[in-house]
């Protein structure tokens, strides 16, 4: 049986079978048309591709995906950006609210102030949508949030919530955005359900005027928030973490010191456990991966790490080391089985991002230097680690940007790519495979 894939742009210049699926080597043009290509089953579809879109968002490219059996699954919140100003922002976006019927509901545009930003974010599970808008006036910026669900209510107007839970049904209010001067001796956070009502406010007493970063993350389940505040700036050594749960109950708040945490790569598990990626400066610059029990307690830590990635229903963690790759399940913390870097890789390119699966596979990129006559350029590859083997699902060449992550049961691919001859940014592909 196959099954039919809607490609918005001529961008497959080879299509290979490769025995478990399909990878594609990808050219372009300078035209757009539509392309039907059919997928065919395969015995093995460890990462089948299930649909390809240009110029998405990526609740645009869900959308489209669910449609392709010509009705909807589900009721959908979609995110278009329909115009950028000269300077590359975006000027001109919207939201659509679709019901299950594909009938649009609502539909709410937005235009970009001249002396401010608005940004769009929708929930995870797409069942909400947080458009913040922000005015730089002559001392100071206003900053007003309006919330929306699924049907299209607006749920709440000049709402204080920055950062919204997975699924949706929480906000964080009180973060400080680019500046990070904070001129007052406290700061508070505030926790709103999805209604706007505060259900906790958390107060943090500084002790002293300072800089400082504040980073939020929530858990999965969006059970437990963790509030990490950087005293003295990004690279600061000294952080405070609160972990608090969906009731607004705090569970540990603790400082730490000696180490610095790289906001980006860190996770907050369905059980409060949390899990850090740090640098330590002294008695030699190190990184280290760091768990602590929703108590605030070490119960692990490991020298000499890269990076970390947690499966999306937290069976699984991938820790990345210099030589290695291990993988540990979850809630005990124990490692399944490590693979070397260079079994990844097989001795040649540059292995590049990393994510694994809820079954505990792993997926990755690597680049590979390629000379075509006088043409030196990459060849990023993609594939799929499994037991005790690996399948290449996906390649395509070196483009300006790549970003690769797991949702539920999908992996998402997303290139941004030039025109030919043109260095500045015309454009993006979005790949989402079917992870069995």
């Amino acid at each position: 049986m196959s099954k039919k894939v809607i490609v918005a742009s001529i961008i497959l210049a080879l299509i290979l079978a490769a025995g478990f699926g399909i990878y594609y080597l990808l050219g372009y043009s300078q035209k757009t048309t539509i392309q039907e290509i059919e997928i065919k089953e395969s015995k093995e579809p460890l990462a089948k591709l299930v649909y390809v879109g240009t110029n998405e968002t990526l609740s645009e490219a869900l959308y489209h995906l669910d449609l392709q059996d010509g009705k909807l699954d589900e009721p959908h919140i979609v995110h278009r950006i329909l115009e950028y100003s000269p300077d590359g922002m975006i000027y001109k976006q919207s939201l659509l609210f679709i019901s299950l019927n594909g009938k649009i509901k609502r539909e709410e545009i937005f235009i970009k102030n001249f002396q401010g930003n608005t940004s769009i974010t929708l929930s995870k599970n797409g069942r909400y949508a947080l458009v913040h808008d922000y005015i730089q006036e002559e001392d100071a910026g206003i900053e007003k949030n309006k919330y929306y669900d699924i049907e299209g209510k607006l749920l709440w107007d000049a709402g204080g919530g920055d950062i919204m839970s997975p699924d949706g049904e929480y906000l964080i209010g009180g973060i400080p955005g680019f500046e990070h001067l904070i001129v007052s001796q406290k700061r508070t956070y505030t926790l709103y359900n999805s209604r706007g009502k505060i259900i906790k406010q958390i107060n943090i007493e500084l002790g002293k005027e300072t800089y400082g970063e504040t980073v939020v993350a929530f858990s999965q389940n969006s059970k437990y928030c963790l509030i990490i505040y950087a005293i003295g700036g990004v690279t600061s050594e000294e952080n405070r973490l609160i972990l608090f749960d969906d009731s607004g109950k705090v569970l540990f708040d603790k400082h730490i010191k000696g180490f610095e945490i790289n906001n980006y790569n860190m996770a907050v598990l369905n059980d409060g456990k949390v899990i850090l990626d740090a640098m330590i400066e002294k008695p030699k610059r190190i990184k280290i991966t760091k768990i602590l029990s929703n108590n605030g307690e070490d119960i692990y830590v490991e020298k000499g790490t890269r990076s970390i990635s947690v499966s999306p229903n937290n069976k699984y963690i991938l820790i990345e080391k210099k030589h290695s790759v291990s993988v540990m399940s979850l809630p005990d913390i124990r490692e399944i089985y490590n693979i070397s870097i260079i079994g990844l890789t097989d001795k040649g390119g540059q292995l590049g991002v990393l994510e694994i699966s809820n079954n505990g596979n792993i997926y990755y990129s690597k680049d590979k230097e390629n000379i075509l006559g006088s043409d030196k350029y990459y060849i990023q590859e993609y594939f799929v680690h499994y037991g005790s083997n690996k399948r290449k699902f996906f390649e395509r060449r070196e483009k300006e940007y790549s970003g690769m992550n797991i949702h539920n049961n999908y992996l998402f691919i997303s290139l941004d790519f030039p025109k030919p001859g043109e260095q500045s940014y015309k454009g993006k592909e979005i790949f989402i495979f079917k992870l069995e």
